[in-house]
């Protein structure tokens, strides 16, 4: 499960994330050409938005939100969100919605969707005690989705993704 938990979905939710800071950037600063600030700014709503999302689903392992910064999403060269393993688990479902709600962006919003919906339901089928043939068919097909619309977007690809193809 690490190489899900710490691998792929750290991977996925810092590029989703990284891909809709400018968006979540208030209204008056959607005019700004830097994408610096602009990224600045949305951090601060993407902040409060999981505040929020931590006060109403009680979590047993939430990321530190004094501590979530710029280089906590974009560790090296790409987008990858430093967390612990149960702390990103636990973000699925935030990022999941965060996702949905931009599913319409023209060019990624679709494809960021549908990877993530795919994510979830490997870990879905990942949190069974016992997986029969039609499990393995359906890990396999997700899989395969999943790759299609994570490329799609535009994201990294790195050699955990095809460790993750033969997990079952």
């Amino acid at each position: 499960m690490h190489v899900m938990d710490l691998g792929i979905l750290t991977y996925e939710i810092g590029e989703v994330w990284w891909s809709l800071l400018p968006r979540l950037a208030p209204r008056m600063w959607h005019g700004v050409r830097s994408l610096g600030i602009k990224r600045a700014m949305g951090l601060k709503v993407l902040k409060e938005r999981l505040h929020r999302y931590y006060r109403a689903h009680k979590t047993d392992s939430k990321v530190p939100l004094e501590r979530l910064t710029l280089r906590k999403i974009r560790v090296r060269k790409a987008p990858k969100l430093k967390a612990k393993a149960a702390q990103s688990r636990r973000l699925l479902p935030f990022t999941l919605n965060l996702a949905y709600e931009y599913r319409e962006e023209p060019g990624i919003g679709r494809h960021r969707y549908e990877a993530l919906k795919c994510l979830d339901e490997i870990f879905k089928l990942a949190d069974q005690t016992e997986l029969n043939e039609d499990d393995l068919m359906r890990w396999r097909w997700l899989y395969a989705t999943h790759m299609y619309h994570y490329i799609a977007a535009g994201f990294h690809v790195y050699p955990k993704f095809h460790w993750f193809a033969h997990m079952p």
